[in-house]
């Protein structure tokens, strides 16, 4: 008996924001959830968290990137731009770097990405993937990597 290689297909969905500002998911069935929340928006809470740690900017500093989006492929290979660089680029005292991929709780890590990661850290490099249902969450995860990353390396102790 031959073995179908096809793909399920995917459910129907769409994702809609109330005029309460709320983001929920329809599907095809007429079941409503709650939408995962935007990866940038995660990104930024943990970014505004990150810049209100102790620490921040004599035990380390960071960088942002941020690929996602339409773009020229052209331009964004002649400028470095890298499918699946990490989200955010930790730089620790004594020259000792962090990279984490921040990701929605429902999100997979892409082909890029893992390829990317996979690179990273055949060449040496900690690469962390950090998973949150919310951004509250996801700040205090990030901070808490950074913390424990410094912490484990003996550069200080951030509370």
């Amino acid at each position: 008996m031959p073995v179908s290689t096809k793909a399920k297909p995917r459910a129907k969905t769409k994702t809609v924001r109330l005029t309460s500002g709320a983001r929920v998911r329809l599907s095809a069935d007429g079941k409503v959830t709650a939408a995962p929340e935007l990866e940038w928006r995660l990104q930024a809470a943990a970014v505004t968290a990150l810049r209100k740690m102790a620490g921040y900017g004599t035990l380390f500093t960071f960088a942002g990137d941020f690929n996602a989006g339409k773009r020229n492929a052209a331009k964004a290979k002649a400028t470095g731009l890298t499918p699946g660089e990490t989200d955010l680029r930790f730089y620790i005292k004594g020259g000792h770097m962090l990279l984490a991929e921040l990701k929605a709780k429902e999100t997979t890590v892409s082909a890029d990405q893992v390829k990317r990661h996979k690179e990273l850290t055949g060449l040496g490099f900690k690469v962390i993937v950090i998973r949150a249902v919310d951004s509250a969450e996801m700040a205090a995860k990030v901070c808490a990597a950074v913390a424990f990353e410094l912490s484990w390396l003996g550069v200080g102790v951030v509370a």
